[in-house]
């Protein structure tokens, strides 16, 4: 379609679908409507904007429009942004159309819809398409309110399970006119076999579902009805021995895990099993023949109900600040249960009995629809300073505090969380570390490093001289601004999926990990907004202040003072590790490549200012420049965990 007043424009064009399934067909839609547009108005494009698999309805969910803008700022190569029509746009509606729309004239960028044939370069043009942005948010309102009762009927007529993948040790059978064809297998590792009903031979096996494109797995036909049945033999038999050691003998789930892994028994994933997923096993009531939908809601529109669908309660301000909706718990009045005949004799007789009336326990404990807000992390305000930093040797994993003892006599360790959460019997990894002695000893190597200036003088400017053969990119405060967006749309993405019984286990701490790097991102936005960073000349004036600045950090070093200390060690710490077996400590310290920007930036760069300049890249790369090494050595059999440190190597 020609629109004579965009002809000849230099142009950005935005394509996005809502799921990956649909990138080898939407997206190639509309290239080819784009295309035929670009060609008959002789538009340039200098770059495609590509959303695969991002929903319109959320507005936290996109970056993109930002991105555009950022372009045209840092750029201005572009005059125009090209989307194929209203619901590309947005699917959030009038509002967050509107708002869109405003960001983007005011940067100068002109949006043209290529379905409606609008371009919006007036105010008549930006009343018309609110108007479609209100009707694409009211489609897909009702199409979600259509989906979410077509499933929820489906479950009640028994044509589908109450759960799109099927736990651990069941199968589907898919049936057709009440007689049974075949069973579809999921096996850990995402592939899938599909089995004869009658004869019981393998027919076909799928491939892993890809990231985007068409699925691999198994499709159901619209004439299939599918029910859950007990799986292959041997996970069953897994299933049972669980419920058996927990309900009959009395096992804990951590007990359970670790005598799983001891027996070599893959867990649902293929990997070592975890006390979390032990957990959830013996908390499933589907196991003692009982479906039970929507006893968590995360509907964006509307949320599954056994009447009709029930209108959701995420409020704009959460659309705007998360990737997707919290999920929250639903109170059981609003459960939707089915029996499941099938699944009913799943355990033993003597099982069965003791496993129902804990799950209807468990059941009831949640069913009043609250949801638990645990302090994810047990030792912020204590005095674990190297729990970021000490790496096991074995495996490299990160160790965390622990505190074992009776009340008013505690001892504090430092463990690998890995040990706790997915426990096996004669793993090194179950060794813990005496914490006060080897928190001493750093201190005392921390403060020697620190005093020797001449070392750390010769270290700043081996970093500056190894800038000036690679001078690597700055960031400006707009770029840590838009990192700084992406990195709190992960921690809401991942803080519904940490596990609220296990403070230690991987999503836990990769959610601590993301809220450190958003301090860390607030403080360069912050230092980028009021310090320019102009290049200085006079590196030298830098390099002995940040020396000095080092070396009065040493001689006022305060025990008491761990955060500010923690925040130094993680600067200057390239490698801290415990071989669990022989208690050897080997620590370097070194000086990161990056601090040769804060260097050649300002003069007056001190301590304080230095998280700016930090990359979005590991704390020490290859380049990094290696002050002193030190390894802490187990004197004798001294029992409290005492150290003794020496020296290895100087950077002089």
């Amino acid at each position: 379609m020609i629109q004579p007043k965009i002809k000849g424009m230099h142009c950005v064009v935005l394509k996005r679908c809502s799921s990956s399934a649909q990138v080898a067909t939407s997206i190639t839609n509309q290239g080819l409507t784009t295309e035929d547009c670009i060609r008959e108005n002789a538009l340039h494009v200098v770059h495609e904007e590509l959303l695969e698999g991002v929903t319109g309805s959320i507005p936290g969910n996109r970056t993109d429009i930002d991105t555009i803008i950022q372009r045209k700022k840092t750029r201005d190569d572009f005059q125009l942004l090209v989307v194929q029509d209203a619901t590309r746009f947005t699917r959030a509606g009038q509002g967050h159309g509107q708002k869109l729309i405003y960001d983007l004239r005011a940067a100068g960028i002109l949006v043209y819809f290529l379905a409606e044939n609008i371009l919006v370069d007036s105010e008549m043009a930006e009343m018309y398409i609110s108007f479609l942005f209100s009707a694409a948010k009211e489609s897909v309102k009702r199409i979600a309110y259509g989906a979410t009762s077509g499933t929820t009927n489906s479950f009640l007529a028994g044509r589908s399970p109450y759960s799109r993948k099927p736990p651990f040790g069941i199968d589907r059978m898919y049936s057709e006119n009440n007689e049974d064809q075949h069973f579809i297998r999921n096996l850990p590792d995402g592939t899938q076999e599909q089995w004869n009903a009658k004869t019981g031979e393998l027919m076909r096996r799928f491939g892993r579902n890809t990231h985007r494109g068409i699925p691999n797995h198994y499709l159901k036909q619209k004439s299939e009805q599918v029910r859950l049945i007990p799986g292959d033999p041997k996970l069953v038999a897994v299933v049972v021995l669980i419920f058996h050691l927990h309900d009959v003998q009395h096992n804990s789930p951590h007990q359970i895990a670790k005598h799983l892994n001891d027996t070599g028994i893959a867990s649902p994933s293929g990997r070592e099993w975890s006390t979390s997923v032990v957990q959830h096993i013996l908390r499933n009531p589907i196991y003692v023949g009982r479906g039970i939908r929507y006893r968590r809601k995360t509907g964006i529109f509307f949320n599954g109900g056994e009447a009709q669908p029930m209108p959701s309660e995420v409020d704009l301000a959460e659309l705007a600040n998360r990737r997707r909706p919290r999920q929250r718990r639903r109170t059981r009045d609003q459960w939707v249960e089915k029996p499941q005949p099938q699944l009913v004799e799943y355990l033993p007789p003597e099982v069965r009995e003791l496993a129902t009336a804990r799950i209807e326990r468990y059941l009831d404990s949640i069913a009043d629809g609250k949801s638990p807000h645990p302090q994810r992390d047990r030792h912020l305000q204590s005095q674990y300073l190297l729990k970021r930093i000490l790496h096991s040797k074995q495996g490299h994993y990160p160790m965390t505090g622990r505190q074992s003892g009776k009340k008013g006599h505690t001892y504090r360790y430092y463990a690998v969380s890995r040990a706790q959460s997915v426990p096996k019997s004669n793993d090194l990894l179950r060794y813990r570390i005496a914490a006060e002695p080897l928190e001493k000893a750093v201190m005392e190597i921390l403060r020697a490093t620190l005093l020797n200036k001449p070392d750390l003088m010769e270290g700043l400017k081996q970093i500056l001289a190894n800038e000036q053969k690679q001078q690597p990119e700055s960031q400006n405060a707009e770029q840590y601004r838009k990192e700084l967006k992406r990195c709190r749309n992960q921690l809401a993405l991942l803080s519904d999926d940490v596990n609220v019984e296990n403070e230690d286990d991987a999503l836990s701490r990769k959610v601590a990990e993301i809220k450190r790097k958003i301090s860390d991102m607030e403080q360069r936005v912050k230092y980028a907004q009021t310090n320019q960073q102009q290049p200085c000349s006079d590196s030298k004036a830098s390099v002995e202040k940040l020396a000095n600045d080092l070396q009065e950090f040493g001689q006022k070093l305060d025990p008491m003072d761990i955060p500010g200390i923690a925040k130094l060690l993680e600067l200057l710490v390239e490698r801290m590790e415990v071989d669990l077996e022989t208690r050897e400590v080997e620590i370097a310290f070194a000086l990161p490549s990056w601090m040769a920007q804060a260097c050649k930036s300002s003069p007056q760069v001190g301590l304080d200012a230095l998280s700016v300049y930090k990359p979005l890249i590991e704390t020490h790369p290859k380049n990094s420049v290696i002050l002193a090494v030190f390894t802490c050595r187990k004197e004798g059999v001294c029992h409290d965990g005492c150290v003794k440190c020496r020296r290895l190597s100087l950077a002089a």
